[in-house]
């Protein structure tokens, strides 16, 4: 799934519900000028049980997640 919603990622993610569980992979935009940096991103992502790492060409700007 690819996740650019221009700022409101942190929300969706904190608010949980079943979608972790039937979604394998994501590439999510990073807003750092929102506060949504790449360490924020993975906390929020890990704790679902992604596995989470930054697109080698932008980590600044986009993170990978894959549960396994």
């Amino acid at each position: 799934m690819h996740v650019t919603i221009e700022g409101a990622e942190p929300r969706v993610f904190e608010a949980g519900g079943e979608w972790p569980q039937r979604v394998r992979s994501l590439r999510v935009e990073l807003h750092p000028y929102f506060g949504f940096t790449a360490d924020r991103c993975t906390a929020l992502l890990e704790r679902p049980g992604y596995r989470v790492w930054p697109v080698p060409e932008e980590p600044e700007k986009w993170i990978y997640a894959v549960r396994p």
